[in-house]
This record gives C-alpha cells, structure tokens and sequence, in this order.
C-alpha cells in the first residue's frame, strides 16, 4: 500500500511541532538549541538518547518545563558536554 500525500504532510507536521517542543525544552534548559544540533550531528550517542527521551516525552503529553527539570536532575548535559547559559 503506498503512503498517501496526507501521511506525508502529517509526518511533516508532527516534525515540526516536536522540533517545536524540543526548542521549547532547550529554552527551559537556557542551552543554544544549534549546540546541541551540533553534538547529534557528531554522534555523540548521549545526545541522540537525550533527543529521542525528548521525542518519548512530547508524544505522552509532558510540559517542556517538566522535562527540562528532568534533564536537569539526570546530569545528562554534562556527559554531551553542554552547560546552560548564564
């Protein structure tokens, strides 16, 4: 069965509300969302964890605060190397 043009732009959506709720977490946090890009983009494994915990987060309702408090307490940003700003 192929995907239908609604699929598509659903898919499109849903990427671009949880890119949304992802900037909102990073905005929580005070981090540079482009920072964090860059270190999924490197590869390093603990971001692309933190990225997929973000996306796990958004799908069950959870506000962007409370999982900006979250990452906080796990101390996850250090092992990424990122340090909120001041």
């Amino acid at each position: 069965m192929k995907p239908t043009k609604n699929y598509f732009q659903e898919k499109k959506n849903t990427l671009l509300i949880h890119t949304k709720f992802e900037k909102d977490v990073f905005t929580q946090l005070n981090i540079n969302q482009i920072q964090f890009d860059r270190c999924v983009e490197e590869k390093k494994a603990y971001s692309i964890l933190l990225r997929n915990f973000i996306k796990d987060c958004f799908k069950n309702g959870e506000s962007a605060k409370d999982v900006a408090e979250n990452i906080l307490k796990s101390k996850v940003l250090s092992y990424i190397g990122l340090k909120p700003r001041t």
